[in-house]
């Protein structure tokens, strides 16, 4: 087998296998501080409370794929798939970024963008928000920490 004909089977499948992503940083999520008669008063507050989680990302060529997102930032109302994880909606890849829409539910699906050289990402949603570093991975060949 020739030099090129090795490069173009390469090519080929990294065209065709999808990129998977395992993202850890912050995710945070509104909640409310005050005593009940705060709320009651209609003086509650909220404040951006953050935690240490994982993202995950299954992204195929075709711009179709899904994520799969920690139980703060996702909805009461959720509709994941069989799985547990949620589709991706309007994606775009380009050359530096992929960015698009997970979908939660029919009227809620945050906005995220994955920064492809600094391989940093953000998730901004209504009910949350998150911002980490992803690394590339081979779910077939990973090496489990534990």
């Amino acid at each position: 087998m020739s030099f090129s004909i090795f490069v173009a089977l390469i090519a080929a499948e990294a065209a065709t296998s999808p990129i998977n992503l395992i993202c850890t940083g912050t995710a945070l999520k509104d909640e409310r501080v005050g005593t009940t008669l705060d709320f009651i008063g209609g003086n509650a507050k909220t404040e951006r409370v953050g935690t240490q989680d994982t993202v995950s990302f299954a992204i195929k060529p075709d711009s179709t794929g899904t994520a799969r997102l920690p139980d703060r930032l996702q909805s009461p109302y959720k509709e994941a798939n069989q799985d547990g994880s949620f589709t991706l909606t309007k994606v775009t890849q380009s050359e530096n970024e992929i960015s698009g829409q997970i979908r939660l539910h029919a009227n809620y699906k945050p906005k995220f963008r994955l920064n492809r050289l600094s391989g940093v990402v953000t998730i901004n949603g209504v009910l949350g928000a998150f911002s980490g570093t992803c690394e590339r991975y081979d779910p077939a060949t990973v090496q489990r920490k534990f």
